[in-house]
């Protein structure tokens, strides 16, 4: 398990700055999720919590990717919100014995599908780094 603070917040920050909702197959029903997250932070540099943790936001600010009350780690529209407007949740098999503390590491993911929600087994939150260019 893995804990990170930065500056002064009282919650726990997480390890990446920058990651994104990753699938190889192209007919995953929920494509607008498959995006860069950003770990939001406010005017002074201070990460921005939910439920006491750090979150991601998409590029367009439209979507978040936080960690809920339970634990899990969720993609959805309404912020810190364990049902409502979530598509997207993380369900390890371990997520009873303890909480993963950034979302590149949780393992199995499932989406959302009418009232039920479905394994993908191939989804994957991934590490995003930006890319060194050396002119030479």
């Amino acid at each position: 398990m893995f804990l990170y603070f930065q500056g002064s917040t009282a919650g726990e920050g997480t390890c990446c700055d920058h990651v994104a909702a990753h699938i190889r197959t192209t007919d995953f029903p929920l494509q607008d999720l498959l995006k860069d997250y950003i770990r939001a932070v406010d005017d002074s540099g201070e990460d921005k919590m939910v439920n006491d943790v750090t979150y991601f936001q998409s590029k367009d600010g439209k979507l978040y990717l936080y960690r809920g009350e339970d634990g899990d780690w969720i993609i959805g529209n309404q912020l810190g919100m364990s049902s409502k407007g979530a598509m997207l949740r993380s369900q390890d098999p371990d997520r009873n014995m303890f909480i993963q503390e950034c979302p590149c590491q949780t393992r199995v993911w499932q989406r959302k599908s009418g009232d039920s929600w479905i394994t993908e087994p191939d989804l994957r939150i991934i590490i995003r780094k930006n890319a060194n260019v050396l002119n030479l």
